[in-house]
Order: C-alpha cells, then sequence, then structure tokens
C-alpha cells in the first residue's frame, strides 16, 4: 500500500509539472507573436499598416521591422531650395505630419541643399545623408535647380550615384524620386521632368507625381502657387504640395 500511495504522489507530481510546462509554453508562443500597434496620431483606430498602404513593399518590411524592433525608421526628405525650410514649407509639414501618425518609431530628417545636382555630388552632402543610413528618402533631385546649367544625362548619373552610395550603407534603403514644383510657362523644363519620370521607371525607382495636383504649367492659374520672384512655391503651393505627399504617406 505504501508503495502505491507513492507511486500515485509520483504520477501527480509528474502531470502537475506537464500542465505547468504546456501553460508557459502556450503562453509564450502567444505572447511572442503579438502585434504591436501603434497610435496612428490622429485619433482614429488606423495602424500604421492601413496608413503606409501606398508605401513600396520594402519600406513596409522595413517599417514592421521597426515597429517589432523598437528601432527609428530613418526618413529622409532631400533635395534643392524648393523643399523649403521655413514652418509652413511643405517639408515640414509632412516631418510633423509623418512622426505624428507614426509615433514613436518613425523619424524625418530635411536636407536641403544649395545649387544644382553637381553641386551636391562635389560637397560631401551624399556621404553624409548616406552615413546617417536613413531607410527611406523622397528625393527631388534638383531639376529644376539644373535647368539651364546641368544636362539631363549629367543630373541622372548624381542620381544613380546617390542611390548607389545610399544603398552601400543600407542595401534595404528605398529612394522615391519626386520632381520639383512646375513652372509657368516653362519650355525646356517640363521636357526635363518628363525624361526624369521615364528614368525613375527605368532604374526601378518609384516615381510620386505630385505634380498632377498642380494647375497646368501653362497656365496662368498657376502663378497663384508659385513665387514669381525665384520660382519656388509660395505659402498656397506648399500648402498644395504638402497635402498630396500626407495623403501618400499617409493613406486615407
Amino acid at each position: 500500500m505504501k508503495n502505491l500511495m507513492t507511486l500515485l504522489f509520483a504520477v501527480v507530481v509528474i502531470l502537475f509539472l506537464l500542465a505547468g510546462y504546456w501553460y508557459w509554453k502556450e503562453k509564450t508562443t502567444v505572447d511572442s507573436t503579438a502585434v504591436v500597434t501603434p497610435v496612428s496620431g490622429n485619433g482614429s483606430n488606423e495602424s500604421w499598416k492601413d496608413l503606409s498602404s501606398h508605401w513600396p513593399d520594402q519600406a513596409r518590411k522595413q517599417l514592421a521591422k521597426s515597429f517589432h524592433d523598437g528601432k527609428p525608421f530613418q526618413v529622409a526628405i532631400v533635395g534643392s531650395k524648393a523643399l523649403g525650410k521655413e514652418d509652413n514649407s511643405w517639408s515640414v509639414q509632412l516631418k510633423k505630419a509623418l512622426e505624428t501618425a507614426y509615433s514613436p518609431v518613425l523619424k524625418v530628417s530635411i536636407w536641403e541643399e544649395e545649387g544644382t545636382s553637381l553641386d551636391f555630388l562635389q560637397n560631401g552632402e551624399i556621404e553624409k545623408i548616406a552615413a546617417s543610413k536613413p531607410d527611406m528618402i523622397l528625393f527631388e533631385p534638383f531639376t529644376w535647380a539644373d535647368n539651364g546649367k546641368v544636362s539631363v544625362e549629367d543630373n541622372h548619373t548624381v542620381i544613380q550615384t546617390f542611390v548607389r552610395d545610399v544603398k552601400a550603407e543600407n542595401e534595404h534603403a528605398v529612394v522615391m524620386i519626386q520632381p520639383p514644383n512646375p513652372i509657368y510657362g516653362a519650355s525646356n523644363y517640363p521636357e526635363q521632368v518628363k525624361s526624369l519620370k521615364e528614368f525613375a521607371k527605368t532604374e526601378g525607382l518609384n516615381y510620386i507625381d505630385h505634380w498632377k495636383v498642380w494647375p497646368d504649367y501653362s497656365s496662368v492659374k498657376l502663378k497663384d502657387y508659385i513665387d514669381e520672384n525665384n520660382g519656388l512655391p509660395n505659402t498656397k503651393g506648399h500648402a498644395l504640395w504638402a497635402k498630396f505627399l500626407k495623403k501618400y504617406f499617409m493613406a486615407s
């Protein structure tokens, strides 16, 4: 009888330990596959998956990894003076909107450069941007700044160099190309932008075509959006440009 009681006690202990083990295994399995959903800064129930639905697949994968790992997803906005540094510029508006919507993971840096694409190539800024290892780059490649100063072929070579150097530092980086703002009454410039769009397609780069929301470059209405003194967007132009990009990067 004593031996039987000892055996029963041992069986109970083993069953108890097994039950505890399977409970622990089930709990840790559930915890390890839990999905972290950030708060979208607009107070809605949209997750980052909804907000980024227009993004390239590679960028979405990296964003998902950033949320999972709790590490910053770095976005670099790069280009000419068309970016603007003032508070009402489209680049600053987009930075604020992105960092709010994808808080706390996404961070944005703005790299506004003087001069042409060749100046950008020669002044060491490409190396600095690449060294910051951005995950996604929105690049306005100096098309208007180059107009009449740098050939289309040289402009495209600079883009290739920029993409190559960025990917050398971060092979998963996604480069997205967009033109500068349209200019009223321009002749060669629209053809240069058309060439940029075709080049982006050939190179497999995502092209953000915000021109479709501006008045046509042949329409006098475009003057309402452009500073006639420097050909850059005015307050109304920055607002229009920012609105388009917000809809792209934060799908609703």
